[in-house]
């Protein structure tokens, strides 16, 4: 766990300012590698299984984005995003 934050050079919690879509979000910030946070949290089909990517806005239910397309959900003032490795699921009793 922490890998995100490892990848941004350590920090944790940070204020951007952003227009456009979630994807654009994403592509506009930089990893210390020199690759976008879009091009390590996203799967070359568009899948996020290894990392998981909250949206969260004033009055309504957080979500985890899922779908290729709930990247396209355009940024509004205030709008909150999760970034961080997807738990892995321990089944058992």
């Amino acid at each position: 766990m922490g890998s995100v934050r490892e990848a941004l050079g350590g920090w944790s919690i940070r204020t951007v300012e952003a227009k456009g879509t979630i994807r654009d979000l994403l592509q506009s910030i930089m990893t210390k590698d020199g690759r976008s946070l879009y091009d390590l949290l996203v799967e070359a089909d568009g899948t996020k299984d290894r990392y998981l990517i909250r949206w969260v806005r004033e009055g309504l239910r957080p979500s985890n984005l899922i779908y290729k397309n709930d990247l396209e959900i355009r940024l509004e003032e205030g709008d909150r995003i999760w970034l961080m490795d997807n738990p892995p699921v321990i089944i058992g009793g």
